[in-house]
């Protein structure tokens, strides 16, 4: 990978408004989760990697067309989007999904996960097929037209993992695509 779209998974809507802000727990959002770590990432850099970031405002269906409409425009791309995961408080752990019809996306998956795990101390949930979910399938991972994965980076339901990633998920983060791109 040398061109890295990283997506906030929900996101404040246009014009600031938050339409969607995904999953609360413990005082926050999930979209105000996920910008905190995406800014730090984009702020910070990983060498040898361009990253891109989706713009915020768009829908699930826009921030997919937006990526593929740009593929082109960089090389070798790979997507990301965040997402913080909700249940009980107890609840722990971090999953990633990837694209079932590509083995590449699965090991890339293995890579990060091992990587963000070792990082933050969190449970790994495992890299699971975006198939095998409660919604059949992710779009973001089964309709962007380059390898993708969608990250659920803790519980936001959960203090210690909502912690852990405020702390460590960006750290973690980089540390995952570093190992990815290893490879």
């Amino acid at each position: 990978m040398k061109t890295l779209f990283l997506s906030i998974g929900h996101n404040w809507g246009r014009n600031g408004k938050a339409i969607d802000q995904g999953a609360t727990g413990n005082g926050t959002t999930e979209a105000a989760e996920s910008k905190k770590y995406v800014d730090a990432i984009i702020a910070r850099g990983i060498p040898g990697v361009k990253l891109v970031k989706v713009p915020e405002g768009l829908n699930l269906t826009e921030r997919i067309a937006w990526i593929n409409k740009n593929l082109a425009k960089y090389p070798e791309p790979f997507a990301i989007e965040f997402h913080m995961d909700a249940a009980t408080a107890a609840a722990t752990g971090a999953t990633v999904y990837y694209n079932d019809a590509n083995t590449y996306t699965e090991n890339e998956g293995k890579q990060f996960l091992a990587e963000y795990t070792r990082i933050t101390g969190l449970v790994s949930r495992h890299v699971i097929s975006d198939t095998k979910n409660r919604h059949g399938q992710l779009g973001f991972v089964s309709d962007v037209k380059c390898a993708s994965l969608l990250i659920e980076t803790g519980f936001i339901s959960n203090k210690n993992d909502l912690a852990t990633v405020r702390q460590k998920g960006a750290d973690a983060i980089i540390a995952g695509v570093n190992a990815m791109n290893a490879r």
